[in-house]
């Protein structure tokens, strides 16, 4: 038998001394509870808060096949831009030119934000304008051996198009009076324009001109033709769109393709009362072509027009005369539009402009075999081209055709300044950069028939636009101007249904650092996308390995011979197509991860405080014979209701924050914050209450001695040997700085170095970091409860060292010597924990960004 040794004995059920002492304990430190409950419920709220929002983030899905080099790899368009086209097409799908449907929705300031976006290289806006009609009459010489004076002459117009499908007949539309008079004073009743008037009617576009042998033409149209001639009229609707200058030139080379003449300055927005400065297409796609009969008409006729005979007079000796042929020439519309580019580079004189229009979209209709069938439209009904009760302006013969689209006037209001538009340069559609798309933004498509039939029809050849403003297909711009001169266009007070304030109609973007569709580049893509759409709320359309997908398009009928034609036209399917979800990013995660790592630290060096006060009662518990097994239970069971505690405020802070956000949170969203809780002060308490439970029960304290008094030769060596006498405690000191410095380090620099994005290559994967309002939030959370921990190991240290610090100060210490001997302890975990986070957040920088950031 043993003596002076008590066996304990162990009792079941509950000992009323040790929850005695527990409620003693937590009433005695009732600061010390407070600190545990406060740190966990700080770093419950804060992951509860964050981690349950959720970012809308840009994904691409699906596998985007390589493709050649890129003209622009995401498409940027206004929010409502998201027509029938994709839905008909089976989803996905893009047309070549899908902008030049769209006239307006995106504004300037948007626009710069796109151009300032991280990532981008090249943000180039385009802004569709509308079409302006300019006339050009092609001079059809009468042969000089027919030639007679005074005589009148007429010329019948055939006007074929869609591959001569179409024809329209104008008969006795141009007629020509030849005298030998030098003063050619013959005045024509033409044109005859009526209010109401047909705009198609040959009564209506029949023009008349004088010729003297001796003088010349006396119309502006036939100076310095030296032959007399009829007049082949030709109504272009050039198609204006404008372009940053800059921007324009960097996305396709369009700098270089400049034929003749010079490249659109950069900023020509200083003297807004000068002319607008445009460049021109140099050629057209189109086929159109006139088959002009020159004939001669009786002499009564002639007598009749020397008489100033009405035009009801002269339209009725025409319908009963026999006309004489003289000659037949053929017109094309490619003929008489370098006509008109080389007249408009080289007179000098700019074109005012009084009135444009604008189109709306195609209306396309889908069926199940994948064949989309474009909505016939009837044509532009006559006050389209007289509107608000303005002057007749002519239009194009082809524009009396069926239409696929609808056309909206724009007309200038009295007493205001209209815009001049002065050719500066021509340039090439064909020598501009196609990248993967396969055709240049400013050239048309020529399309195929789909079938044995429309193949027939065409005689083997492509269907091309014409010159019908409203047909199908369309025809690209093919006129050019500064963006920075787009208010001459959208001024309310010039031009009427105009807008102003969004006139951008969409921006085409290369993303820097894409070469190709890996994976690296898609993320890069994607990063871009995400940030543009987050920034400016405008659809993205991800172009990036854009395959050809072959679309059958029935075009409806025509109303002057054209059948119902089917044909192929190439669109684009978005292979990596972009999507919304609702997630936290990989970054995000990891910073709120940190947050619960860093006040887990914080609780478990106030877990170590408080064990290391209560070890006298430890060790009286175990002598009242307490195993180490019971009285770690009893203090995780402390720990544990401190923690239920800390879970319930936690879980009203949260349904507060949400209610005064007006953020809608799942109704039992908050209480996901009560075992968070007791999770986070269990795992952090275990190892110090298994310290406290083991040292208890050995007898011996949970702490070291104070030691005897410390004799350093230095005050910085004095501190670091205290350092290493509680190394577990400097490690968690360390630990909490270095994680916050890490995480402070990566968002200084996602924040002022990488300007808010950065994607790279983390050991073969792609990563990017954005950023985050969540995770800025989550750093400050990080830094503050690694401060709070510096804190409390500065009290830890100040309090076991009581005796220590006061042997110090009768050795003569001063007070400031002593404090500062403990403040160099903390600035020596704390330099070496920032030096360690901020290494490591550098580092992982180095590798994703590929070097250092300087």
């Amino acid at each position: 038998m043993s003596i002076g040794r008590r066996r304990s004995v162990r009792k079941s059920g509950v000992r009323p001394a040790a929850l005695w002492l527990t409620w003693r304990r937590l009433r005695s430190q009732r600061w010390r509870t407070l600190a545990l409950v406060l740190a966990i419920t700080g770093a419950t709220t804060a992951f509860t808060i964050l981690g349950g929002t959720k970012v809308e983030r840009l994904e691409i899905a699906g596998a985007a096949v390589p493709a050649s080099s890129a003209t622009y790899d995401l498409l940027v368009l206004p929010p409502e831009a998201a027509s029938g086209t994709e839905q008909a097409g089976g989803g996905s799908l893009l047309r070549p030119r899908q902008w030049q449907d769209i006239y307006g929705g995106i504004t300037l300031r948007q626009v710069r934000q796109i151009q300032r976006t991280p990532g981008v290289e090249v943000a180039a806006p385009i802004a569709m304008v509308g079409y302006i009609l300019q006339t050009v009459h092609v001079a059809v010489p009468i042969p000089q051996e027919r030639l007679r004076a005074p005589a009148a002459y007429t010329a019948t117009i055939t006007h074929t198009t869609d591959q001569g499908l179409s024809k329209i007949v104008q008969p006795d539309v141009a007629v020509t009076y030849v005298t030998s008079d030098p003063d050619c004073l013959v005045r024509f009743p033409y044109p005859d324009l009526q209010p109401g008037a047909d705009p198609f009617a040959v009564q209506t576009r029949r023009a008349g001109t004088c010729w003297s042998t001796r003088t010349g033409a006396a119309s502006a149209w036939a100076q310095g033709v030296s032959q007399p001639s009829v007049a082949d009229t030709w109504t272009f609707p050039t198609l204006v769109a404008a372009v940053d200058p800059a921007a324009e030139a960097a996305l396709n080379d369009i700098d270089n393709a400049i034929s003749t003449g010079r490249y659109l300055p950069e900023d020509t927005s200083a003297d807004g009362s000068a002319a607008i400065p445009v460049i021109r297409a140099g050629s057209l796609a189109d086929n159109d072509q006139d088959q002009v009969v020159v004939a001669q008409l009786p002499d009564r006729v002639a007598a009749a027009i020397e008489a100033g005979a009405s035009a009801t007079q002269i339209d009725r000796l025409l319908a009963e005369s026999r006309e004489t042929v003289v000659s037949t020439r053929t017109v094309t519309s490619a003929q008489a539009y370098q006509q008109l580019v080389t007249e408009a580079l080289t007179s000098g004189r700019p074109d005012l402009v009084d009135a444009f229009w604008t189109s709306t979209s195609v209306d396309y209709v889908g069926h199940a075999d994948g064949r989309v069938s474009v909505t016939p439209q009837p044509p532009p009904p006559p006050k389209t081209w007289q509107p608000h009760g303005t002057k007749l302006r002519m239009p194009p013969v082809d524009a009396s055709d069926t239409a696929a689209r609808q056309l909206v006037a724009h007309t200038a209001l009295p007493g205001t300044a209209l815009p001049l538009m002065s050719t500066v340069g021509i340039f090439d559609p064909g020598g501009m950069s196609a990248g993967r798309r396969g055709v240049t933004a400013f050239s048309a498509q020529s399309l195929p028939g789909a079938d044995p039939a429309t193949r027939r029809a065409l005689g083997g050849r492509k269907l091309v636009p014409n010159t019908n403003p409203a047909g199908y297909p369309a025809g690209a711009p093919t006129m050019l101007m500064p963006l920075s001169r787009i208010d001459a266009f959208t001024d309310p007070a010039v031009f009427s249904n105009v807008n102003q304030a969004a006139p951008v109609s969409a921006v085409r973007v290369r993303v820097a650092g894409v070469t190709g569709t890996d994976a690296l580049g898609r993320e890069r893509v994607r990063t871009v996308a995400d940030e543009i759409r987050r920034a400016t709320g405008l659809q993205v359309s991800v172009t990036l390995g854009a395959t050809p997908a072959q679309v059958t398009v029935t075009v409806p009928a025509g109303q002057h011979g054209r059948p119902q034609l089917s044909v192929t036209e190439t669109w684009y399917r978005e292979s990596a197509a972009a999507v919304n979800v609702q997630a936290l990013e990989l970054k995000s995660r990891i910073l709120l991860l940190a947050v619960l790592l860093v006040c887990g630290l914080a609780v478990a060096n106030a877990t170590v405080a408080s064990t290391g006060t209560l070890a006298p009662e430890l060790r009286q518990q175990a002598r009242l014979g307490l195993l180490p097994g019971e009285i770690r239970r009893h203090l995780m069971a402390e720990v544990g209701l401190l923690a239920l505690a800390a879970g319930l405020l936690s879980a009203l802070l949260v349904w507060l924050v949400a209610v005064a956000s007006h953020v809608p949170v799942m109704p039992l969203h908050p209480l996901l914050a009560v075992p968070i809780a007791v999770a986070v002060g269990l795992i952090a308490a275990m190892v110090p209450v298994w310290r406290a439970s083991e040292a208890a029960h050995s007898g011996q304290p949970a702490r070291r001695p104070p030691p005897r008094r410390l004799h350093a030769r230095g005050r910085l060596r004095a501190a670091i040997v205290h350092l290493l006498r509680t190394p577990g405690r400097s490690a968690l000191c360390v630990a909490a700085v270095a994680i916050a410095c890490g995480a402070l380090t990566l968002q200084l620099l996602l924040t002022l170095v990488w300007h808010g994005s950065v994607v790279g290559d983390l050991f073969g994967v792609p990563v990017s970091l954005q950023d985050r309002w969540i995770d800025t939030a989550a750093t400050a959370l990080i830094v503050l409860a690694a401060a709070f921990v510096v804190g409390d190991v500065g009290l830890l240290a100040v309090r076991d060292r009581r005796a220590e610090l006061a042997d110090l100060r009768v050795q003569g210490l001063l007070r400031t010597q002593v404090a500062g001997l403990v403040v160099r302890e903390i600035a020596i975990l704390v330099l070496l924990g920032a030096a360690l986070g901020g290494t490591a957040g550098a580092t992982l920088a180095a590798v994703i960004d590929g070097a250092l950031p300087g």
